[in-house]
């Protein structure tokens, strides 16, 4: 099967998330249904620093975002609550 129709036959990024967490909540999805998860060391991000949180806590609580990325968080664990953690080979 390849990557795409696993994509399909998992359902896809879940619709609940706006933004943050898809990512993690999919590599669950793909545990869940005895899919293979592969992370690659090798890869690398650049990273703007301080771009969406603003640099401190107190100012990150005042932006959009802070809020989308809390929520996002609390909609995965509760998603997720009570079940097994995937065992990382």
């Amino acid at each position: 099967m390849t990557s795409y129709e696993n994509f399909i036959k998992v359902g896809g990024f879940d619709d609940f998330y706006f933004l943050f967490l898809e990512d993690t909540d999919l590599c669950r999805t793909y545990w869940k249904n005895n899919l293979r998860v592969v992370a690659v060391p090798s890869a690398k991000a650049h990273h703007q620093s301080e771009r969406l949180s603003g640099g401190h806590f107190w100012v990150a609580c005042w932006k959009k975002t802070f809020w989308i990325h809390l929520w996002s968080a609390v909609k995965y664990f509760w998603k997720w609550r009570g079940k097994k953690l995937p065992i990382v080979k």
